[in-house]
């Protein structure tokens, strides 16, 4: 195992990571029974959710919650909820998935000030084009961990993690081995930030949202205004995959973990757009 993951978890004590202009989900796992509690969470205050402002709720497909045997529930983005309830879920394990919708965000600095719009090239000639999907998949159970086909299979989206098992059959002392996979390919020696919440520890809500980080040096990516993107990378725990692709977590305590990325690649009609961007997150609960 990496000494450098290692030594930061213990350095730290677990602290939560860096999140910023993210997409993830909260969904604790509950006992046989009992009501599924399932929270979006997007924006900068992990593990809070924010409410998505009206004018971005179409960008969201509904949040969708797949079980064994093609069980599945769906529950739309229509107004500034976002947390949502599914009772009488059979007991098992569940994989619950949020998606951003591929959008065009331009930026231009004017005035000496960055400015974004929601437009491509055409529309907003000069500016730089990023178009934006965000993808989260978190892993959860009702009652006990149970057969789930679709935690361990690839969902074909641009960037996902796909663990080797099912995160909740998992222990303190365990090691998770998830694969990173970019446009159905393993992608390599590639940085990945870890969050991670411990549940029972008091709450303490944050600020409301905001755009105020130090990046420092933005000379590594292909426009500085990725930064924000990618402010991942400032998270107090990341690791490297490897060489498959691969990354080897450490369960080192019980509680909430996200594994979270981001990749670009140039788009395909440069007078569309000048960059695909996407970011990913994956989810999970220990209990023991």
């Amino acid at each position: 195992m990496k000494t450098t993951l290692l030594a930061g978890l213990v350095g730290i004590a677990l602290a939560p990571a860096a999140f910023a202009h993210g997409l993830w989900l909260n969904v604790p796992p509950v006992t046989d029974g009992a009501t599924l509690n399932i929270e979006l969470g997007y924006g900068e205050n992990f593990p809070h959710g924010e409410p998505i402002p009206a004018k971005r709720q179409h960008i969201f497909a509904p949040i969708e919650l797949l079980g064994d045997a093609e069980r599945r529930y769906s529950f739309p983005i229509a107004s500034e909820a976002y947390q949502f309830t599914a009772s009488e879920v059979p007991a098992g394990s569940w994989l619950a998935i949020a998606t951003y919708k591929p959008t065009r965000w331009s930026v231009k600095e004017e005035n000496g000030k960055n400015r974004w719009q929601q437009a491509g090239k055409q529309q907003w000639p000069e500016a730089f084009c990023m178009e934006n999907t965000m993808y989260a998949k978190t892993v959860s159970f009702v009652g006990a961990p149970g057969k789930n086909a679709a935690i361990t299979r690839p969902t074909s989206v641009r960037l996902e993690f796909v663990p080797e098992v099912d995160p909740s059959t998992l222990k303190t002392g365990d090691t998770l081995n998830v694969k990173l996979l970019a446009n159905g390919q393993p992608l390599k020696n590639h940085q990945v930030g870890i969050a991670y919440n411990d549940p029972s520890a008091p709450v303490k809500k944050s600020a409301g949202h905001a755009h105020h980080h130090d990046h420092g040096d933005t000379s590594k990516f292909a426009h500085p205004s990725l930064a924000h993107t990618y402010a991942y990378e400032a998270a107090s725990m990341k690791d490297v995959t490897d060489a498959n692709g691969v990354l080897a977590l450490p369960i080192l305590n019980k509680g909430q973990w996200v594994l979270m990325t981001a990749h670009d690649t140039p788009y395909e009609d440069k007078a569309a757009c000048d960059l695909h961007v996407d970011e990913t997150t994956f989810g999970f609960t220990i209990t023991r």
